[in-house]
């Protein structure tokens, strides 16, 4: 057996062993967050389509949906250097939320700079918002949305 001389101190060796103590202490701390997290997981209780949206009813009460839906026909307004289009709005599935839920809503078209935003019409029953473009120029557009918002009050 060959003799071992190490090049480090003894300080060096005890402030190594404090940190492979303080990645243990950490590794039981996460061990314990993990545990008491699945002890709440949330799960899904109900899901499906409707009026073009896919759903999903959360057993914490939280409720989202999401599609992508052709706009009608639009009227564009000027508003400064942009063209906005009369509010429009779109059901969300039947029953799903309590209250108006947080809407995000982008667009997908071709040609020139094109958004979307929900507008303060929104209720729990449907979305409202409104098209906002560069120019007043006729083009396919489709509404994509994730709306989240609760179908259950907390117990």
């Amino acid at each position: 057996m060959n003799d071992y001389t190490s090049s480090y101190t003894g300080a060096q060796i005890d402030a190594a062993v404090a940190k492979a103590n303080a990645i243990s202490a950490t590794a039981v701390q996460i061990d314990t967050a993990v545990t008491q997290s699945t002890a709440t997981v949330d799960y899904v209780v109900a899901q499906g389509t409707d009026n073009g949206w896919t759903y999903r009813k959360w057993n914490s009460g939280v409720a989202e949906c999401w599609g992508k839906h052709d706009t009608p026909t639009m009227t564009m307004t000027a508003n400064g250097s942009v063209y906005l289009s009369n509010e429009i709005d779109l059901n969300f599935p039947s029953g799903l939320f309590l209250n108006p839920p947080v809407c995000m809503v982008n667009v997908h078209a071709a040609g020139g700079l094109i958004s979307a935003k929900a507008t303060n019409g929104t209720t729990a029953t449907y979305l409202r918002y409104q098209v906002v473009r560069t120019g007043d120029y006729d083009t396919a557009t489709k509404i994509v949305c994730h709306a989240y918002g609760v179908w259950k009050s907390e117990e």
